[in-house]
């Protein structure tokens, strides 16, 4: 199933856990919650999630994972497939580009019991998307 990556700390630890490969990588989607810089260089912010998986599986292999997600970062903003936060909140209407631009529909503002059409939360996209029975896994932390 294809993965919608909607959060980078949660694609780090989901690769550190296996759950996320190279293949997932290569044909997701991305659209992060942290901003395109931090995302490819995080060692320039206060946080640095890199550090932290580095705890778990060492310096090397975090270091190896994050290669791996910045390369397929590359070719995903290439071929429409990422886009970051700016300065305002993430929106549904700023997702909805693009998966709608990835052959998706969007993501309604209101579910059966689910109201907000602002800014997204991580799990509210994947109630979103299993709304909709899409063909989607969000990743999220």
């Amino acid at each position: 199933m294809r993965k919608l990556f909607v959060s980078f700390t949660g694609l780090l630890q989901e690769m550190v856990n296996g759950r996320v490969t190279k293949e997932d990588l290569a044909d997701g989607i991305f659209s992060f919650g942290c901003m395109r810089e931090h995302a490819l260089r995080p060692w320039e912010d206060e946080t640095n999630e890199v550090e932290w998986i580095a705890r778990d599986v060492g310096d090397e292999r975090a270091k190896e994972i994050h290669a791996q997600i910045v390369e397929a970062l590359w070719v995903a903003e290439a071929h429409g497939r990422a886009q970051y936060r700016t300065d305002e909140s993430n929106s549904y209407e700023k997702l909805n580009v693009l998966i709608v631009a990835n052959g998706y529909p969007e993501l309604p503002c209101s579910v059966e019991g689910l109201h907000d059409c602002g800014a997204y939360s991580y799990s509210g996209v994947e109630d979103r998307v299993r709304a909709l029975g899409l063909e989607l896994e969000v990743v999220y932390y």
